[in-house]
């Protein structure tokens, strides 16, 4: 009995030997294999960061080309609005001139007539004398004013009176 508990257990010192030969192998073995799925997941990542580098480098230059397309039409913009400002501006300006000398015509027209009238003329006091007299009349002959009647409407309400009363324009000149 001695002997086979010696046999068994050099067997169990064998075995364990063997056993672990067989399993330092095996971790050698998985070592390995987990030292070259490092190595591949470590080239795949330096892949992948290399095309994040590229993509970054491209998404960067694109920006780039962005802002100064930016630039470009922030520069237009403002060179379309000082235009337009200073457009407007000359608009206005033209508008008030066009006011004044709309406003002013009548004035120079007047000024024109007086001085015509009075370049013939011997004596520019008669002239001014008979605009005086037609400006205090009561019933001016040749100034209309705005809501008196011209020698032709006066003289048609004068006709239609006349007719209406059977007086004539002596008869009432007369009394």
């Amino acid at each position: 009995m001695k002997q086979t508990w010696r046999a068994g257990i050099l067997i169990l010192v064998c075995l364990a030997i063997g056993g672990c030969r067989t399993e330092s192998e095996r971790l050698a073995n998985m070592a390995d294999r987990t030292v070259e799925m490092q190595s591949r997941q470590n080239s795949a990542t330096a892949k992948n960061r290399q095309e994040m580098v590229k993509l970054n480098r491209e998404i960067q230059s694109e920006r780039k080309e962005l802002y100064q397309g930016f630039k470009q039409l922030e520069t237009d913009r403002r060179f379309l609005h000082d235009q337009r400002r200073s457009e407007l501006a000359w608009a206005e300006s033209f508008q008030f001139l066009a006011i004044i000398v709309a406003a002013s015509m009548p004035l120079f027209l007047c000024a024109y007539l007086i001085w015509a009238s009075t370049r013939n003329t011997r004596d520019p006091d008669l002239i001014n004398e008979v605009l005086m007299r037609e400006l205090v009349a009561t019933r001016p002959r040749l100034i209309a004013g705005p809501n008196r009647p011209t020698d032709h409407e006066t003289s048609k309400l004068q006709k239609f009176e006349s007719n209406c009363t059977g007086r004539t324009n002596q008869q009432e000149e007369d009394e």
